[in-house]
């Protein structure tokens, strides 16, 4: 398999995971994006081949979900890791319907992001090597809205 750049984006208000991860990772091999509006989260996802975002839901958890069902749509091949400090039983629930990959729920910790994303950069490599292309996903028109208005109902 070839040494590929892998595109990690971070999606986040404070910009914490983005301090705590690029130190742990060959610059080389790395090409790191921080966003924090879901415009700039569509815009860093288009066009990138297997992208890896961690991804912050934060505050409100409409938004949040909003911006994972974008990043989804924006990069159905991406690898999205939901982090959810506040373990809300609704955006557990509801984040892999909405696109996330895994929902790490509670205090994660750098080393464990960081054992999550060596792995996940392995697999990307060796999806885009297998795949060659991504394929088209399209999500059902209003499954977005019902799931975001099941979450502010509970």
């Amino acid at each position: 398999m070839a040494s590929t750049t892998r595109t990690i984006i971070t999606h986040e208000r404070r910009g914490l995971w983005a301090r705590q991860l690029r130190p742990r990772f060959p610059s080389e091999s790395i090409r790191w994006v921080e966003t924090r509006s879901t415009a700039d989260l569509r815009a860093a996802l288009l066009g990138r081949s297997r992208p890896i975002v961690v991804l912050d839901l934060g505050d409100p958890l409409r938004r949040g979900l909003a911006e994972l069902a974008e990043a989804r749509e924006a990069a159905p091949d991406a690898l999205i890791v939901v982090v959810e400090p506040r373990s809300r039983p609704a955006a557990v629930a509801l984040a892999p319907e909405m696109g996330a990959t895994l929902v790490l729920p509670g205090v994660v910790v750098p080393p464990a992001m960081v054992n999550l994303l060596t792995r996940w950069i392995a697999l990307a490599d060796a999806r885009s090597d297998a795949d060659g292309w991504s394929p088209d996903r399209e999500p059902k028109p209003g499954l977005i809205d019902e799931l975001i208005a099941i979450a502010e109902a509970c």
